[in-house]
């Protein structure tokens, strides 16, 4: 084979990873709508399916709910209790 051979296979190549890679960009920008709104139809599916046990600001005994930070704490933004006081 020779070198100029050699050379238009490389360009073939090259020519055609870069078609895969804008073919690619143009299926990942026309779809990704559609995927973010199934996502988001998935999490609301979700969140009702939550909300069938209960209200929100009952966790159950002994359980605190993790999005409220130390507002049950008497020491303000300290999560532990200090022991001198």
């Amino acid at each position: 084979m020779s070198n100029a051979f050699m050379a238009l296979i490389w360009w073939v190549i090259l020519a055609l990873g870069l078609i895969a890679a804008i073919t690619y960009v143009v299926w990942v920008t026309k779809f990704e709508g559609k995927y973010r709104a199934e996502t988001n139809r998935s999490v609301d599916s979700f969140q009702k399916f939550q909300q069938t046990f209960g209200s929100k600001d009952s966790n159950g005994p002994g359980q605190k709910d993790p999005t409220r930070r130390n507002q049950d704490e008497s020491d303000g933004d300290l999560p532990y209790k200090r022991l001198n006081p």
